[in-house]
């Protein structure tokens, strides 16, 4: 089980999106408050089940290595069955304001820090995580 839990965290939020230009001065109040809200957005998608949404905000390097978009639903899907045979449900995932948002080459970057509470058929689980984020200023839609 800690082992599913680990991978769901590391799918869960591996990397969000910033839908902004890039520009030579950060409104790091403004970045910081769309950074959170995505990554509520893709928290409520996953919670929903909607991976088809979700897997938008992952880095596409990550949905080309698990063999493409539909590939990795597949894999949520069956990784999301696992879960609730064994009774666990995810309470919540909340988002923490990001760090100071940077710019480093053509990509603006920070970390987020994510809690996550499963409740498995005893007791509850709480996890902290801290994710890095990248984005090269393209704006990516959620379909």
């Amino acid at each position: 089980m800690k082992q599913l839990s680990v991978s769901l965290l590391i799918l869960v939020t591996l990397t969000g999106v910033i839908n902004a230009q890039t520009k030579t001065t950060i409104n790091q109040a403004a970045l910081a408050q769309i950074v959170t809200e995505q990554g509520n957005q893709m928290a409520n998608l996953f919670k929903a089940g909607e991976y088809k949404g979700y897997i938008k905000y992952l880095h596409p390097l990550l949905v080309q290595a698990s063999g493409g978009e539909a590939k990795m639903i597949e894999l949520l899907n069956n990784q999301n069955t696992q879960i609730k045979s064994k009774g666990i449900v995810i309470n919540s995932i909340v988002f923490n304001p990001p760090s100071e948002i940077i710019k480093s080459k053509n990509e603006l970057q920070c970390t987020i820090s994510q809690h996550t509470e499963l409740k498995p058929a005893k007791g509850r689980v709480i996890t902290y995580t801290t994710f890095a984020s990248a984005n090269n200023g393209k704006e990516i839609a959620i379909n």
